[in-house]
């Protein structure tokens, strides 16, 4: 969980986690990010994160991504665009040279939830 931090506090973190992607594909997920905060309760955080299945198939993307914690309870959340690169394979092919537009959800417990639209 990250804390509210002064303005201009700026850092490197490293994210894990799993999950479905369009309900039906399970996959581990890495992120790496810059986060910057604009004021004490509002950040910019940019990166590059990878996708892998059960089948060790990959997406790799970039990301750009504004959002505010709530001080009380430390919920979070942000919205953002994922730019895949051109050289997903296997099951994750489809996300090849895909750019996203998403929101990101973190509740009070720390759960994270990602919800991702193709842009066309």
């Amino acid at each position: 969980t990250v804390q509210p931090q002064p303005q201009g506090t700026t850092f490197n973190t490293t994210g894990f986690g799993t999950g479905l992607l369009n309900g039906t594909t399970e996959v581990d997920t890495e992120a790496n990010a810059t986060i910057i905060f604009r004021n004490n309760q509002t950040m910019f955080l940019e990166g590059r994160a990878k996708y892998i299945d059960n089948n060790n198939d990959t997406a790799y993307y970039e990301f750009l991504e504004l959002g505010k914690i709530n001080p009380i309870d430390l919920s979070y959340f942000g919205g953002g665009i994922a730019i895949f690169d051109g050289n997903s394979t296997g099951t994750l092919k489809s996300l090849s040279d895909v750019v996203a537009v998403y929101k990101s959800v973190i509740d009070a417990n720390g759960n994270a939830t990602v919800y991702y639209y193709h842009w066309n």
